[in-house]
C-alpha cells in the first residue's frame, strides 16, 4: 500500500479549486512500438471549413488543456475555424448533445464506443489524453486496515459514474487479485465528494483522478491503495474528440481542420511547461498547483492499436456482447 504523500507541503492551491470546475470524464500489454498502425487525418477537399464556427463540449479539467491551447494561440483560427467550448458534465452528456447544440465532443472512449454500437455512428475526430503510472488512483481513508485491493471484498468503493472508463479501469485492477464485482458494492459519488466521503466512511475506497488525488491527500490525508492504471492497463487510452459520422461527411474539410490544429496542440501539450501554464486560465487551480499535479500523455494521432485495447477490455467484462473493432470509428 502506497502511503507516501510526496508534494504536500506544496499543496497550498489546492484548495481553491472549484468542484465544477473539477469534473473528470471519466477511461492487452503496454508499451506499443512505433510500428502501430495510425489513423490518417481526415481528408477534405483542401477548401476551406464548410461550417467555420463550431461548439465543442468539453469538460473543464487536465484533459482538455490542448483544446483551450489551440484556442489561445490561434491554431484553430489558422485552420479557418472559429471553436467555441461549451462545458459539460460529463462524456456521455456530450454525446447526446452532437449534432444538436454540439458540433464535436470531449469524452471517455468507454462511452464513445457504447454510443456507437449502440447505434449512434461516431467519428473519433482527435486522440486527448492516456494514462501514465498514478495519473488515476484506488484512494483510501488514513488508518485503513486494507493493504490491497484483494481486501476490497465485501466493501464498498467510490465511482464518479458507473460504466465509465474509471469503472472499468477498476474492474481489470479486482480481477489481478481474483476479486469479482459482484463481491463489491460500487458506489456513485461526484469527485469533489470523494474525499469527504471516505472521512465519513460512506465508502471504503475511492477511485480518482488527478487533481483530486492531490487533493484529499492534503485535505483529508488519503493514501493511495493501488495505481488502477498499471499492469494490463498501463498506458490505456482513457479520452478523445469525436462528432458523428453524419457530421464528419456534412463538414469533411470542418472535421479535418479540427484535427489538424489539435495534432498541433497535442504536440505542445508534450511541453509540461505549457500544460502547466494554461491550467489556471479554464479552471480554478492556481499555477503553483497546476506545476505539481500528476499530468498524463497527450498522444497527437488517432491509434487504432491502442483504443482498440479499450474495447478489447469492454469485451472481457460483458460491456459488449462480441469484439468491436474501433476501426469503425475512423471513417
Amino acid at each position: 500500500m502506497s502511503t507516501n504523500l510526496p508534494r504536500r507541503d506544496l499543496l497550498s492551491g489546492i484548495s481553491a479549486m472549484s468542484a465544477s470546475a473539477l469534473l473528470v470524464s471519466c477511461d492487452g500489454s503496454p508499451g506499443h512500438t512505433a510500428k502501430e498502425e495510425v489513423a490518417p487525418v481526415p481528408q477534405g477537399s483542401g477548401h476551406a471549413p464548410e461550417k467555420a464556427s463550431i461548439t465543442v463540449g468539453a469538460i473543464p479539467i487536465i484533459d482538455v488543456a490542448p483544446l483551450h491551447l489551440a484556442i489561445r494561440d490561434g491554431l484553430f483560427k489558422a485552420e479557418g475555424l472559429q471553436v467555441r467550448i461549451e462545458d459539460i458534465p460529463g462524456g456521455a452528456a456530450g454525446i447526446t448533445r452532437l449534432n444538436k447544440d454540439l458540433d464535436i465532443t470531449f469524452g471517455n472512449y468507454v462511452s464513445f464506443i457504447q454510443a456507437h454500437t449502440e447505434g449512434l455512428a461516431l467519428r473519433l475526430c482527435s486522440d486527448g489524453f492516456q494514462a501514465v503510472r498514478d495519473s488515476f488512483g484506488l484512494m483510501v481513508a488514513p488508518g485503513s486496515d486494507m493493504r490491497s485491493a484483494a481486501d476490497l471484498k465485501g466493501r464498498s468503493v467510490g465511482v464518479n459514474a458507473r460504466s465509465n472508463v474509471l469503472h472499468l479501469l477498476m474492474l481489470s485492477l479486482l480481477s489481478t487479485y481474483q476479486v469479482r464485482e459482484s463481491e463489491v458494492t460500487f458506489v456513485e459519488v461526484p469527485f469533489p465528494d470523494m474525499g469527504r466521503a471516505l472521512a465519513q466512511s460512506k465508502v471504503d475506497a475511492a477511485v480518482m483522478a488527478e487533481p483530486f488525488i492531490t487533493g484529499t491527500q492534503k485535505d483529508f490525508g488519503a493514501q493511495q491503495l493501488d495505481d488502477v492504471t498499471g499492469g494490463p492497463t498501463a498506458d490505456l487510452p482513457i479520452a478523445g474528440y469525436a462528432c458523428t459520422s453524419d457530421w464528419a461527411k456534412r463538414y469533411p474539410n470542418s472535421a479535418a481542420a479540427f484535427t489538424r490544429a489539435m495534432q498541433q496542440a497535442q504536440h505542445e501539450c508534450a511541453d509540461r511547461r505549457n500544460v502547466t501554464a494554461i491550467l489556471p486560465k479554464y479552471t480554478k487551480i492556481d499555477r503553483s498547483t497546476a506545476a505539481i499535479v500528476r499530468v498524463g500523455k497527450f498522444p497527437e494521432t488517432v491509434n487504432p492499436t491502442r483504443i482498440q485495447r479499450v474495447a478489447d477490455l469492454m469485451e472481457r467484462f460483458g460491456w459488449l456482447k462480441k469484439r468491436f473493432d474501433v476501426t469503425a470509428m475512423l471513417g
